[in-house]
């Protein structure tokens, strides 16, 4: 039976006591009104046979706030569970027949129901007034609300100066004025009051001098609130600086072993990109096909300088010299055969570095010191937040958006490309990081990895991702009406157009969040999870292997978390959410809260030399295109109507029920040290640095982390890539054959 109707529950505040049943010889109108037959299905279409069991509406809701317009909430229940209701007007009930599991689960969706309808009409009262006496504090209780108010006391202690002189003095002589105050200190010294109480010093402002000083009993705590203070302006100066670096990205080619050429050639088919595209674009678009023994001629190698110089190059001189330079590509260029593949690129050929043009010879090691510069920027401006920040080396194929035009037999030079087109603004390329679709593509890795590397006792790993559009705060509870409304006692038109109008407000600010759950409980309910926005990559380089079937993309990662609190739009939603006996993500629809993406990620993890590598089975589904989930996406915050309202209270989306849109395979190498010291910055509080600097990313001679090393490293896995794992996609496109 369900919970509702069991009388020895423990909830003493739920909406059914099942003592209380409904009188139908009462001289009350009110069931009268709600029962009425004419507006709900009748039972005449019933089994003959009695009813297996029943669910009994809340006795203060009507059927319309429960079961929806002519009860269809019913019928979407008898489709997920497959038992036969009807609602009983008589006994104000709905009648179930079919199998127990059918029955119990059935009954599961009816008291979600019930109980949204329940949290809806009767929400947490902002005011103590007719409210029971509060209860005595537990010891703990106490304890905590003394350790809170001490915390105040101490706060208050160190605030202004001091009232004699302290033994211990430092200080820290602002170098820009022109950064205001406030935004410094905070709103009535909140950053300020945070570092006195915690370093146990005074802190105050000298505007005269610019300086802030510090004095106290404690010399390590004088000087560590001094650097606090420190920090704290580096961090808000980095924030305004326009100057500071934002994000970069580099294209770099990996140093060749020998002199090789590449073609820009149409996407192959079944070629899966990161983005989606239209089909005009994918045509548009080609990957890089390596030509070994492609040799450009001096006059073509002069031309090509005089025609597409640095200084000239741009998008529309080189569609105007498309139709001259498909006369002379191919005469142009000294093939060795007339054979394509002898001339491709055959992985783990022993090759002559003396062929290489002499510019190339020292490309790996202007790489390492492009990428130093770039990731020493942007882990110097992300050191002080305190946000998620991560860092990883993903691998796939890198496809071209804007490239020089040229026919598809044109064979660029490796000097070309490392030298003229990839350092270029207009020339743009992404990493295609999926790797396969179905588990045999992948295969040769894992067990290549099960075999030479170490696999994790917790692997495969499973988490669900959840992409939504979502509100900062919870809608405000709907305003009961007074029972003296039609006397004056309720709010005027004028309070009620303001709250409308605040509401509207509230919806209208949105932003974009990822919601992570890593760990479930045996229950089912949601147990580790996290809530991020403002994703972006600060740092993207990628480099190109022509010697191999991959390569790879170095990125630098940021995010801001949001709060785990439950009283949130996104703790709502977890709050909510499931798993199913499939491992699949059961989800309600609840307020300021509107996913529409959701993944479920499967990683097989393994320890190989100095690094992490995590093959990931990543199956996503698109809320868009799921039509009996969609139409409950819609604005929860109008009350005001019946269909908004059922979306409010809606069932549960049970994603086993549903097909993945979309299944890709991924891998990517990290470094576990890297995720250790990207930890600290999650706690980091007000003015604090974590204690990993920049040289432990990039001149780490105990551990060898330096960027030459990451690259030798990284292509040292794509080579094994390429031997073990096969691409999945067609290497050649239809119109080359």
């Amino acid at each position: 039976m369900s919970q509702y109707m069991d009388g020895d529950s423990d909830d003493g505040g739920g909406w059914r006591d099942a003592s209380i049943l409904v009188d139908d010889n009462s001289n009350s109108g009110f069931h009268q009104n709600q029962r009425g037959s004419a507006d709900y299905p009748s039972v005449e279409d019933a089994p003959d046979r009695q009813p297996d069991d029943c669910w009994m509406l809340p006795s203060n809701s009507s059927v319309m706030e429960v079961l929806g317009p002519n009860c269809v909430r019913l019928d979407d229940i008898r489709k997920k569970t497959e038992a036969y209701m009807t609602f009983n007007s008589g006994k104000y009930q709905v009648d179930i027949w079919g199998d127990r599991s059918c029955i119990d689960e059935a009954k599961k969706y009816l008291d979600v129901i019930g109980n949204k309808v329940n949290e809806r009409k009767h929400p947490m009262r902002s005011t103590k007034k007719w409210e029971k006496p509060a209860r005595e504090l537990t010891e703990k209780e106490k304890r905590r609300v003394e350790k809170r108010q001490q915390r105040k006391t101490e706060e208050k202690r160190y605030q202004g100066l001091p009232a004699v002189p302290q033994p211990f003095t430092a200080s820290f002589t602002m170098p820009d004025s022109n950064i205001p105050l406030p935004k410094i200190i905070g709103e009535k010294e909140a950053y300020l009051n945070q570092i006195r109480a915690s370093c146990k010093s005074f802190i105050w402002y000298d505007e005269g001098l610019h300086i802030f000083k510090v004095a106290g009993q404690d010399n390590e705590l004088v000087e560590q609130a001094a650097g606090r203070v420190r920090n704290l302006y580096l961090k808000i100066r980095r924030g305004t600086d326009p100057t500071m670096p934002r994000s970069s990205e580099l294209r770099l080619l990996y140093q060749p072993t020998r002199n090789i050429g590449a073609r820009f050639i149409k996407l192959p088919k079944n070629f899966v990109s990161c983005d989606l595209y239209s089909d005009e674009q994918i045509s548009s678009y080609r990957i890089l096909e390596p030509i070994a023994g492609g040799k450009p001629s001096a006059s073509l190698v002069q031309y090509n300088m005089l025609t597409d110089g640095v200084k000239k190059l741009d998008l529309s001189t080189m569609q105007q010299q498309q139709q001259k330079q498909q006369q002379q590509s191919v005469s142009l260029i000294d093939f060795g055969d007339n054979n394509d593949d002898d001339n491709a690129i055959h992985p783990g050929q022993n090759l002559d570095t003396s062929e290489i043009a002499e510019s190339l010879r020292d490309l790996n090691i202007r790489n390492a010191k492009m990428m130093e510069r770039a990731l020493d920027e942007g882990l110097e401006s992300l050191r002080l937040l305190d946000w998620e920040i991560s860092m990883e080396v993903a691998f796939g194929q890198i496809y071209l958006l804007n490239y020089p035009k040229r026919d598809d037999f044109y064979t660029f030079s490796s000097e070309q490309l490392a030298n003229l087109y990839f350092p270029h603004h207009v020339f743009n390329s992404k990493l295609a990081p999926c790797i396969g679709t179905t588990y045999n593509h992948v295969k040769g890795l894992l067990e290549y990895l099960s075999v030479c590397g170490e696999e994790y006792t917790d692997s495969p790993r499973t988490s669900y991702v959840i992409e939504a559009i979502q509100n900062p705060t919870l809608p405000e509870p709907a305003r009961p009406e007074s029972k003296y409304s039609h006397r004056g006692g309720g709010p005027s038109r004028g309070e009620q157009a303001a709250a409308a109008a605040a509401a509207e407000a509230a919806s209208a600010v949105t932003w974009k969040s990822v919601l992570t759950v890593n760990t479930f409980t045996k229950e089912g309910h949601a147990g580790l999870w996290n809530c991020v926005t403002d994703s972006n990559t600060l740092v993207n380089i990628s480099c190109a292997n022509l010697e191999g079937e991959y390569s790879w993309e170095t990125r630098l990662n940021y995010a801001r978390r949001l709060p785990s609190d439950y009283d949130t739009p996104q703790g709502q939603f977890v709050n909510y959410l499931r798993r199913s006996k499939d491992n699949r993500l059961v989800m309600s629809v609840t307020p300021a809260y509107r996913p529409h993406i959701i993944k479920q990620r499967t990683k097989w993890v393994y320890a190989w030399k100095r690094y992490i590598i995590e093959v990931e089975k990543e199956e996503m589904w698109d809320m868009s295109n799921m039509d009996d989930t969609h139409h409950t996406i819609i604005n929860s915050n109008d009350h005001n109507n019946h269909h908004s309202t059922a979306a409010a209270a809606g069932l549960p989306t049970d994603l086993s029920s549903f097909t993945p849109h979309r299944v890709n395979y991924y891998v990517t190498m990290a470094r576990e040290n890297w995720r250790y010291r990207f930890a600290e910055n999650i706690d980091l509080a007000i003015g604090e640095a974590p204690t990993w600097t920049i040289r432990d990313f990039l001149a780490n001679n105990v551990d060898e982390e330096n960027t030459a090393m990451l690259q030798k490293d990284a292509k040292e896995f794509a080579d094994i890539m390429t031997k073990v794992l096969p691409v999945f996609y067609e290497t050649r496109p239809a119109s080359l054959v």
